[in-house]
């Protein structure tokens, strides 16, 4: 073996190779920083998007093609609100009448955002004074040319928003919507879905638990946990 060299054994042939080398390539300095970068533990990230303990999921439409089964592409954040419809809360002044007592007025509610339909459409005779579930009656004054019309002031009960309707102007505004929802991985539709409403898809099930001008709210019922879909679908007039 000759003296001013590095002896490596060739493990697959078995023989030793002569590599020359020369002292001043390789300082103290150079031994240190080996030294120090040797001492430091190589940090290894296999968290995603490496795929080594994090295998790609993948999912088969029902047209048999492969879908990559990640948060955006799968499960409640693919669910798409293709349209939105206002559902009102509307007040009718429909009859006047005059009896020994005073003006009694009869007034049309229709709340299209009522859970159970049989509470949709309702009337209620009242008179000034008089409150119900809805609005209490602040004021009602008669059309001094049309006694069997007048103006009425009503109170809303839920925010104490103050209304005045007339047999020519009934009152109106937006209490909810309904929207259309799409699920493209399994080709499903729902249409006109409502506040509770349930939708399974992906193997879960889901109620619609909110709905605004911008966003739905699911929750998820195996784990309670809620899903926010924004979305940007037009409203239907």
């Amino acid at each position: 073996m000759p003296p001013l060299g590095v002896a490596i054994r060739a493990s697959i042939v078995g023989v030793w190779v002569a590599v020359p080398w020369r002292r001043d390539r390789v300082g103290t300095r150079s031994i240190g920083c080996i030294s120090v970068a040797a001492a430091v533990p190589a940090t290894v990230d296999f968290s995603a998007p490496n795929k080594l303990f994090n295998p790609m999921l993948w999912q088969k439409t029902p047209e048999g093609r492969l879908l990559k089964a990640d948060a955006s592409s799968v499960g409640p954040n693919a669910v798409v609100v293709t349209r939105q419809t206002p559902l009102y809360l509307k007040l009718a002044l429909d009859e006047v009448t005059m009896t020994d007592s005073g003006l009694r007025c009869r007034i049309g509610i229709e709340n299209e955002a009522a859970l159970n339909p049989r509470d949709r459409k309702k009337q209620r005779y009242c008179r000034q004074g008089d409150k119900n579930e809805v609005f209490a009656v602040r004021e009602v004054r008669p059309l001094p040319n049309n006694p069997a019309n007048a103006t009425v002031a009503l109170e809303l009960n839920d925010g104490g928003q103050r209304v005045e309707i007339s047999k020519d102007h009934p009152f109106q505004r937006v209490e909810g919507y309904v929207v259309d929802l799409k699920y493209g991985p399994e080709n499903k539709v729902w249409n006109a879905r409502r506040v509770g409403a349930l939708l399974t898809f992906g193997g879960e099930e889901y109620n619609i638990v909110d709905i605004t001008e911008d966003e739905i709210v699911l929750l998820a019922k195996s784990n309670l946990k809620k899903w926010t879909i924004k979305h940007s679908a037009v409203a239907a007039p």
